[in-house]
């Protein structure tokens, strides 16, 4: 079930959210729980035990590290290899079973190819908590349904974020329901619904059209406009959904960290990647580059580092090669930053330059990212560069290039700057500008409505990772 389908909007969230505020303090978490479960048997029902099932092993295997004076270790890693082996077997069983079938004849049955929905993120989730226990961030969890609480909470089971144990193991036993938190999470969900309805699935139509032409070609200014159209389309939704889950969890007292932090005004790909999809970067950041040893054993040694971090990335995303070739180029960029960094006449570049430039390095490296396989990325790239196609584009850069997408995209490239937030900032404590904010928000949720009664249902982009 989607966050921005009509049946979640005004079955399931109105009826969750009741049911939540009014039950007593100490029932909280079990319908919490019993409404994450509904939520993710309405959508993937026939995966419930495997998740059900993951949590017990950590859970177990948590009280083990816990109580263990010399094994806990072993324990740490037992847990995590476990749950890495139950990702990979999901994600990556129907791949296998094609290569050996395709190339030795093996004959092994192929499976329908689905994914559980949200693997990813509650197997990092279930990782984090077992390492914070090991670290002693955090003291195992004694309460089965407190635990369960956290992994299948339904704000952010599906894509996020990614909360890590240490930062709300105390929220879940202890949180306080505010009106003032009830209001803002209403205008934070209000806010994800309107990116990701009027925003990313208006823009995404013209992305999918111009994608669609890739195999019989397209002219040069086409290209860079699907490339521009994908970026802001991939941005605003997966942000947000990140607010709509962020929105959420503050209506029912949790603090959620952001995910998003205007990424597309970084300096250098580092800078991006502490902005986009935060809780992955730093669950990477945390769980895989400081045990390597981060940049604490030399130069060398630091970007062998950072290439492991950027290949899992990759392979993380997706199975196909255009993945792995995405996070490899995304390591590459971020050691030439580094690299750049020694010189003056970096230094002095003002920033306006650099932030163009690492826009353009991520918004390129996007179009390998949505490509369907390299090859195709490869001849999207081609008709961005030297328009290398002999095919004659079916459809060229006007017929792409309405009035209706020039509005979407002037209102997209302000909306992922931080232009409006310091207007908000500035005025906020005035008397006019909160009615005028919280209108302009009921406004957009009005919109919204009909665009998604009018249009076609549209999942969210990270429901495939």
């Amino acid at each position: 079930m989607s966050f921005s389908s009509l049946s979640f909007l005004f079955i399931f969230l109105p009826v969750a959210l009741i049911l939540y505020l009014i039950t007593p303090k100490r029932f909280k978490n079990l319908v919490l729980l019993v409404e994450s479960f509904l939520f993710y048997l309405w959508g993937n029902g026939e995966m419930v035990i495997l998740l059900w099932a993951t949590i017990l092993i950590n859970y177990i295997i948590g009280l083990g590290i816990e109580k263990s004076k010399n094994h806990a270790k072993k324990l740490l890693w037992i847990g995590v290899i476990t749950n890495i082996l139950i990702l990979c077997f999901h994600k990556y069983y129907f791949y296998i079973v094609d290569f050996f079938n395709t190339n030795f004849d093996a004959g092994m049955a192929i499976p329908d190819g689905s994914l559980p929905l949200g693997i990813s993120f509650f197997i990092f989730q279930e990782i984090s908590y077992l390492v914070d226990v090991y670290k002693k961030d955090a003291p195992a969890n004694k309460n089965f349904l407190e635990l369960s609480t956290h992994i299948f909470m339904y704000p952010k089971i599906t894509q996020g974020p990614i909360v890590k144990y240490k930062d709300i193991y105390q929220q879940l036993s202890s949180r306080t329901l505010y009106f003032e938190n009830i209001y803002l999470g209403l205008r934070r969900f209000t806010l994800g619904l309107s990116k990701k309805v009027l925003l990313a699935d208006t823009i995404g139509e013209k992305t999918d059209m111009i994608f669609a032409q890739v195999s019989t070609g397209l002219d040069t200014p086409t290209a860079w406009l699907g490339m521009l159209c994908y970026s802001l389309q991939l941005f605003f939704d997966f942000s947000g959904y990140s607010d709509m889950a962020i929105g959420i969890a503050q209506i029912m007292g949790f603090r959620f960290k952001e995910n998003f932090n205007y990424p597309y005004i970084a300096k250098d790909i580092s800078d991006f990647w502490s902005r986009w999809h935060i809780s992955l970067s730093m669950f990477f950041r945390e769980y895989i580059y400081f045990p390597l040893g981060g940049n604490r054993k030399g130069e060398v040694r630091t970007y062998l580092n950072q290439f492991v971090v950027f290949f899992i990335t990759g392979i993380w995303h997706g199975e196909t090669l255009n993945f792995l070739v995405w996070g490899i180029y995304h390591w590459f960029f971020s050691v030439l930053g580094k690299f750049m960094k020694r010189f003056d006449w970096y230094i002095k570049t003002p920033d306006i330059f650099k932030r163009i430039f690492t826009f353009l390095v991520v918004a390129i490296g996007f179009v390998i990212f949505r490509s369907a396989d390299l090859d195709q990325a490869m001849l999207y790239l081609s008709y961005m560069f030297n328009n290398a196609s002999t095919a004659v584009p079916v459809f060229e850069f006007p017929y792409f290039l309405s009035n209706d997408l020039i509005f979407y995209l002037i209102i997209g490239c302000i909306f992922s700057t931080p232009i409006i937030r310091k207007i908000h900032h500035q005025y906020k404590d005035t008397k006019w500008f909160p009615w005028i904010y919280d209108i302009g928000l009921l406004l957009f949720f009005m919109l919204s409505i009909l665009f998604l009664v009018s249009g076609s249902y549209s999942p969210f982009i990270y429901f495939q990772f």
